[in-house]
């Protein structure tokens, strides 16, 4: 997105594009190379009255501007994002996890170990990306994390989570994801899944154990 200053629109409501009483408000965010802005967008539902065939709702949308923060590294900046991977919003927590992949300074490693245990896979695997920016991946830390992740997706069908974590794994190269791999390989999984979603994970933990044995093989 080029620097400048742009309009979106927020919406809220019991299903947005059908329920006449949805709240929306415009609002505008500066963009500046460089620089990240921060929007927390806040719906809440304030009443519910139930009728014959109908319940409706009454709510408020609010629109939160943070400041402009730097893409740099210094201490405010990793200090903020610190808290950020604390925040009570998942999405919050996930692009934290990118931008610091992105910032690539090597003091905010331990934060993203931290946040590779965080409760929603989507956040521990941006984190797992993020950490394969910098050289030294092979810490024990993160190949146990991410082999639980990979475990804990494969024991509960998140095909999602074992899929990316197969792939981290691939990347980190390190011997010890061998035989949760081909646990992953070998596991049924549910019949609800299409042949073609249960085949494409199953393609990223082969994928990964080639890329493990080749290097190992080297």
């Amino acid at each position: 997105m080029a620097p400048g200053e742009y309009n979106f629109i927020a919406s809220a409501g019991r299903i947005v594009l059908l329920d006449p009483k949805f709240h929306s408000s415009l609002f505008t965010v500066k963009v500046t190379e460089g620089m990240i802005t921060p929007v927390r967008v806040e719906a809440k539902c304030l009443s519910e009255k139930k009728s014959v065939g109908k319940i409706e709702f009454e709510g408020s949308l609010n629109i939160i501007l943070g400041k402009q923060i730097p893409v740099t590294s210094n201490e405010n900046t990793i200090a903020l994002f610190k808290d950020l991977l604390k925040d009570r919003d998942w999405t919050v927590r996930f692009y934290a996890a990118r931008i610091l992949g992105e910032i690539g300074d090597p003091n905010t490693v331990e934060l993203l170990i931290d946040a590779l245990k965080d409760d929603i896979w989507e956040v521990k695997m941006q984190a797992g990306f993020s950490l394969m920016k910098f050289k030294d991946v092979r810490d024990v830390r993160i190949v146990d994390l991410i082999t639980a992740a990979l475990i804990e997706g494969s024991k509960e069908n998140n095909l999602g989570q074992m899929s990316n974590a197969a792939r981290l794994l691939g990347e980190i190269g390190d011997e010890r994801a061998i035989e949760p791999l081909e646990r992953c390989l070998d596991q049924k999984y549910d019949p609800l899944y299409r042949d073609n979603t249960i085949r494409r994970a199953k393609t990223k933990c082969s994928d990964a154990l080639k890329k493990i044995r080749q290097r190992l093989n080297k």
